[in-house]
């Protein structure tokens, strides 16, 4: 999962794209910019992070944004609830996304080492051969 400064960085880029600054509206930015980083600071993250049931048995757990978002509508939430929601829809998309790129680019690596290996293989029995 992304560790707080990212969780910063994405609650910074956001408020820029909302233009909410310190200057402008600094209550407001530092209690979102609070929200993005409130669902870590905890110990055990099944307290803060909503994730169903069915992922119990997972390694890796991540969010159901739908679930909240069903029970929180984003009208009734404050800037920390919105920068708790963005927190949680970044740990569900870097699980969603990211993971799943980084596993497929990781068995892609090691089908390229296998092919590789075999090609040096046959490099070495054709040059044995060759030296008979």
């Amino acid at each position: 999962m992304p560790g707080y400064i990212i969780h910063l960085c994405e609650g910074r880029y956001i408020a820029d794209k909302l233009h909410i600054s310190k200057e402008s509206q600094p209550e407001l930015l530092n209690d979102f910019l609070l929200g993005c980083v409130l669902p870590d600071a905890v110990m055990d993250k099944a307290l803060t992070h909503f994730r169903p049931e069915w992922q119990n048995d997972l390694i890796t757990k991540y969010p159901d944004i739908d679930h909240i978002l069903s029970e929180y509508p984003v009208e009734a939430m404050t800037p920390a609830d919105l920068g708790i929601l963005a927190h949680l829809m970044m740990d569900a998309a870097y699980v969603e996304e990211f993971t799943a790129k980084a596993a497929e680019m990781s068995k892609r690596r090691s089908e390229l080492t296998t092919k590789a290996e075999a090609q040096n293989r046959d490099i070495e029995q054709f040059e044995h051969f060759r030296g008979l």
